[in-house]
């Protein structure tokens, strides 16, 4: 099987208790954490001026800062604009599952 990076869509500022303890959960699963910089703030400014919103900018430009190979969300609005966005592959989970399950 290939090895695919992913960066998985989830707000970690999220203020349900039992959602941020599974976050948590997540968090201690990653390769790695990406942390704000100033390539991810000025990506995320161009996302914004396409009309997304300023976390999922942030989260876009993380993504492609760590050279994911794919964003994976559930959100519609992301998946709606995806063509919009170049550097990565954004698909839903369902769909990366396919994705998995072909190779």
């Amino acid at each position: 099987m290939n090895k695919r990076k992913t960066y998985l869509d989830n707000c970690c500022f999220n203020p349900d208790s039992s959602i941020e303890y599974e976050i948590s959960l997540w968090r201690g699963k990653a390769c790695s954490v990406v942390s704000k910089n100033s390539t991810i703030v000025k990506n995320a400014t161009t996302f914004i001026a396409s009309g997304f919103g300023k976390k999922d900018s942030l989260h876009i430009a993380a993504a492609i800062d760590s050279t994911a190979d794919y964003f994976i969300t559930v959100d519609k609005g992301i998946l709606r604009k995806q063509q919009m966005i170049s550097g990565i592959r954004i698909i839903n989970p369902i769909d990366f599952i396919r994705l998995l399950e072909s190779d």
